[in-house]
C-alpha cells in the first residue's frame, strides 16, 4: 500500500516511538534523542508517500530532515510527541470515578467498578484526571494455565 501512495510510512526507532507516546501523555511537545543519527530517519530520504503506480500523476513525497542539536559534544535529533484521540485501557479493577493517558479522551473498560476509597492509592496508575468515561466489561475473562506435563508428579528427563 505504501508503494501505491495509500498510506504514509514513517521510519520511528521503537525506542522513540515509545518515548514519543510517553512524552505525550505528559503534554511534552518535543524532545532529543540520539537514536536514528545518521540514517535516513535523519536526513529525510525515504519517501514516506510514494506517487501511485501505473504511470499516474504525482510525486513522491520526501520528509524533511530532522532538526540536529549536539549536547556534549554527542549530536540528538528533535523528535515531536505523538498523543492519540481516543486511548482504550482494559482494567481489572477500578472506581466510579475512573481511577485509572495520553489521549484527549480515554475510555476504561473494567471487569469490576468499586465505589471511590476502596482501592488503595499504591494500587492506582492512572488517576481519574485523565479518565473520561468508564464502561463496565461485559466479555468473559478466560485464563489459561500452561502444564509441562500431564501430571503433577511427572518430571521432564
Amino acid at each position: 500500500m505504501n508503494l501505491t501512495g495509500d498510506v504514509e510510512l514513517e521510519l520511528t526507532p521503537q525506542g522513540t516511538l515509545a518515548e514519543r507516546g510517553a512524552a505525550g501523555s505528559k503534554s511534552i511537545p518535543v524532545f532529543y534523542t540520539p537514536a536514528g543519527v545518521g540514517t535516513v530517519v535523519q536526513n529525510g530520504d525515504l519517501p514516506f508517500r510514494n506517487k501511485p503506480l501505473l504511470g499516474s500523476s504525482g510525486d513522491v513525497q520526501l520528509p524533511d530532515p530532522k532538526d540536529v542539536k549536539v549536547f556534549d559534544g554527542k549530536p540528538y535529533l528533535l523528535e515531536c510527541s505523538i498523543a492519540g484521540d481516543y486511548a482504550f485501557v482494559k482494567a481489572f479493577e477500578v472506581d466510579k470515578l475512573g481511577n485509572w493517558r495520553n489521549a484527549k479522551m480515554t475510555i476504561v473498560e473494567a471487569e469490576h467498578i468499586v465505589e471511590p476509597g476502596i482501592s488503595p492509592p499504591e494500587s492506582i496508575h492512572l488517576p481519574r484526571i485523565y479518565v473520561k468515561r468508564v464502561v463496565r466489561s461485559t466479555t468473559e475473562k478466560f485464563i489459561e494455565k500452561y502444564t509441562w506435563s500431564e501430571q503433577e508428579t511427572k518430571t521432564l528427563g
